[in-house]
């Protein structure tokens, strides 16, 4: 279902608007019947080119903008699902704003390019010269189906035209091949707006519980070979881990560096953050210099960020993720788990804590009462004994009865630059272990720390940089946050 997309903010003169919209359909358990998968749609893809008219006296195994790639073929059905892109050979070298609706092969949810927002080209061999070498690889799960679906975003240099993803389930046979879009936009920075070209391309309908090696870029100019492990299948109880951040915005980001190292060692299936990335959202610098502490971690590791008060949902925020939903208000299943991550502080609704966003927690949870454990991630804390900002009454009011009602387990959230854990809430009182929400702020990985102070609902507290580690496993979850020192800083334990 297509939405018309919000304004965001005019800043610095620049009118923000969010860039890249998916919206989710409820998929089936598995590709629709008499569908091969993914080895059928994707498998020795050799076409760069998409649209009706570059496929109209195109022989499959041939290219649209040149001859074969690696002598590789295109299986029809996924050469006829490129076709529905829109693009023919002849759009190659335009740039221009685009407004468009995307289904990639077999993934179950659209993505809305709105015009305006960026201007969007697709991936159609390379034009003006070899193209430069990726960075800033990261990846995230495409929509709710953790377990099948994930998306690529990297940058690179001007004169790129091609966005490709290869991969396999062999790091020396990457034998599948996936094209996406190439996007143009002007980041700002302290000169005024800069040229900058990001990368999405999204692979659906993968194996869950298995590890796949991919490299992204372009032919001639790779990124390395990566690894990562797609998620565990609705329902399944198998143990996984995951951690959780925030508040990373630092002048150099060496702490943010530091963290992912740290974090690194453990690893985790994948990575909550609790917004605010980079001090300013419009500031195309910050978020350079925070990817760039971020390599290469997140190429191998699935970030799934919630809006922070500083990202202000811009242009370059939107722009460099590719997130399930609409971006701004998502959720994923991972094996017993349900993770929802939302924006507490929208500029274009005011209303929305008490709208949009608590129907979309309420509909969310509502649908996935299976899951056994339910948690929530968002910027401004529920529960905050800080001095700086404290708890946020609008969202107690708004979303501790939704929390309740529907046995939410764990909320993190950042804002307040500290550690935080709350002893667990039900209707603003404490109760017993398994009757309430345990609510965690975690937050200032770089950003400047703020005293933090002790309140009734206050287990423990502390003025100190942290991030999370959680094990989950099928009637316990184990939360252990640390000091970037590598000591505990406090521990407990979760029990159904």
């Amino acid at each position: 279902m297509i939405r018309t997309a919000p304004l965001i903010a005019l800043l610095c003169g620049v009118l923000v608007l969010p860039a890249c919209l998916r919206y989710d359909d409820d998929p089936p358990a598995s590709p629709e019947s008499g569908e091969a998968g993914i080895s059928e749609a994707a498998s020795q893809v050799g076409s760069s080119a998409a649209g009706s008219d570059a496929f109209d006296d195109l022989e499959v195994g041939d290219d649209a903008t040149g001859p074969e790639i690696d002598d590789r073929t295109m299986p029809e059905r996924y050469a006829d699902s490129l076709a529905d892109f829109g693009f023919g050979a002849e759009d190659c070298g335009a740039l221009e704003p685009l407004d468009m609706t995307v289904r990639y092969p077999l993934c179950d949810f659209d993505v809305t390019h709105r015009r305006g927002t960026r201007d969007i080209l697709p991936s159609c061999g390379p034009v003006g010269g070899p193209a430069a070498a990726p960075r800033h690889v990261h990846i995230a799960y495409g929509s709710h189906r953790a377990d099948r679906d994930v998306s690529f975003n990297w940058m690179s240099g001007i004169e790129n035209r091609q966005a490709i993803v290869e991969i396999g389930t062999d790091p020396d046979n990457l034998d599948m091949r996936f094209f996406g879009y190439t996007f143009h936009y002007a980041g700002i920075t302290r000169e005024g707006q800069q040229h900058r070209v990001v990368n999405e391309v999204y692979v659906c309908g993968l194996e869950p519980a298995t590890t796949y090696y991919y490299r992204a870029g372009a032919d001639g100019a790779w990124s390395d070979v990566y690894s990562f492990t797609t998620a565990l299948p609705v329902g399944d109880d198998t143990e996984y881990r995951f951690a959780v951040t925030g508040d990373t915005r630092h002048d150099t980001n060496e702490p943010w560096n530091q963290a992912l190292g740290m974090i690194h060692e453990f690893a985790p299936d994948f990575h909550l953050f609790s917004g605010d990335a980079v001090d300013q959202g419009p500031s195309q610098p910050q978020w350079d210099s925070w990817f760039a502490a971020a390599e290469p971690y997140l190429a191998e590791q699935f970030f799934m960020p919630a809006n922070g008060n500083h990202e202000l949902m811009a242009l370059n925020y939107t722009a460099q993720f590719a997130l399930p939903g609409d971006e701004e208000n998502y959720y994923f299943r991972y094996g017993n788990g349900l993770f929802i991550l939302v924006n507490d502080l929208s500029f274009t609704d005011l209303t929305s804590v008490t709208g949009t966003v608590r129907r979309f927690l309420e509909e969310t949870l509502e649908a996935h009462q299976d899951a056994t454990w339910k948690v929530v991630v968002h910027h401004r804390p529920i529960y905050s004994a800080s001095t700086r900002h404290g708890s946020a009454r609008d969202l107690q009011d708004a979303w501790i009865p939704i929390y309740d009602r529907y046995g939410v387990d764990l909320v993190f959230n950042g804002h307040d630059h500290n550690y935080e854990r709350t002893r667990p809430m039900r209707n603003n009182q404490v109760v017993a272990p398994g009757d309430g929400t345990t609510y965690v702020v975690a937050a200032g990985i770089g950003a400047p720390l703020y005293d933090n102070g002790q309140e009734f609902w206050t287990a423990y507290s502390e003025r100190t940089s942290s991030f999370v580690i959680v094990d989950v496993r099928q009637n316990e979850l184990e939360l252990t946050a640390y000091r970037l020192d590598g000591t505990v800083l406090d521990r407990t334990t979760l029990r159904k």
